[in-house]
């Protein structure tokens, strides 16, 4: 699920979004009949799966928040840094209007900048914030050592969201929306309900629980998106998550795609960080030659899934 929504939001990016967004004329614009349009939809992904993975955190009695929030430091920041000053410096090189300059650069160290009203390096960042946001929940979600209590919390937090998308106009929601990520939380939730339905010695009243926030995040997801591919991805996500063990006896290890998607699953990281401007940038210098064939995505590709290895292997395996 993790190297396929990769691919798909590479391939939005780059059949679609840099011809709605970066191409700024039609000279510029790559002649692509298919883009991927809905491929934006995959961030839903990465959040159940980050929801998902954060449940182990929650269950386990031993984990602190100071660990767990150093460990996400060190998982999330000195590949972002890398990644993100890559960007800037190709930015800075070869798409200079887009340069973030030195002091955007250092405002977006923090993973946060838009909070300070400096735009992001590169616009998939805003995920990151997202995520690091979650990380500081979970951080005190972790406080929480009684199952029914935490449940009964996550329940309140998409009960909230769903209301606040009643009244997302109102300038005053605003702070909260961020705070709670009331847009996204569904996707986090839903990760973690289904993490903990997963678990052994549930009794019947926990599983209907469970069950029940997991149809509040399709709820949630609905009212912030209606019927969109963002929500839709959201129940597909639930449901092959929920099916994952079975999947996982039918599908072949061995299968050349399967193993593909494994492989760009572990540098999903590093390539989602830098896929989008470099890959711009460079997709805006084939096209100035006159050159804007579909076949020649397959540069930009190329190049960004070298470099996301590069780093996967010299700063993200090496963080510890």
């Amino acid at each position: 699920m993790r190297g396929l929504s990769a691919v798909l939001i590479v391939l939005y990016h780059f059949t679609y979004h840099y011809n709605e967004s970066a191409a700024v004329s039609d000279e510029l614009k790559f002649e692509i009949p298919w883009g991927v349009w809905w491929g934006y939809a995959t961030v839903s992904v990465f959040f159940m799966l980050s929801g998902y993975l954060a449940g182990k955190y929650l269950l386990n009695t031993g984990s602190s928040p100071r660990r767990y929030l150093w460990h996400k430091a060190r998982r999330l920041y000195p590949t972002y840094w890398v990644a993100m000053t890559l960007t800037s410096i190709v930015l800075a090189v070869l798409y200079e209007e887009m340069s973030p300059g030195w002091l955007g650069w250092l405002a977006n160290l923090t993973m946060v900048s838009r909070l300070f009203g400096v735009p992001f390096v590169d616009g998939v960042y805003w995920t990151m914030q997202c995520e690091l946001i979650f990380c500081i929940i979970i951080a005190l979600l972790i406080y929480v050592k009684h199952r029914r209590t935490l449940i009964t919390i996550l329940t309140i937090w998409v009960g909230v969201a769903i209301i606040l998308s009643l009244v997302n106009g109102v300038k005053v929601v605003k702070p909260f929306k961020i705070a709670l990520i009331v847009d996204h939380c569904h996707d986090f939730v839903a990760g973690i309900a289904l993490y903990m339905l997963g678990r052994k010695g549930l009794g019947q009243k926990t599983r209907l629980a469970l069950y029940t926030l997991l149809a509040m995040c399709v709820c949630n997801a609905v009212a912030w998106y209606g019927l969109s591919p963002r929500s839709v991805l959201t129940v597909i996500s639930i449901m092959l998550i929920a099916l994952s063990s079975r999947l996982d006896n039918v599908i072949p290890d061995n299968n050349p795609i399967v193993r593909a998607l494994v492989w760009i699953a572990t540098i999903s990281y590093p390539l989602y960080l830098v896929h989008e401007m470099i890959g711009f940038t460079i997709m805006r210098h084939i096209s100035t030659s006159g050159s804007t064939s579909t076949l020649l995505i397959t540069i930009p590709i190329a190049i960004v899934l070298i470099v996301a290895c590069l780093i996967h292997r010299y700063v993200e395996t090496r963080r510890n």
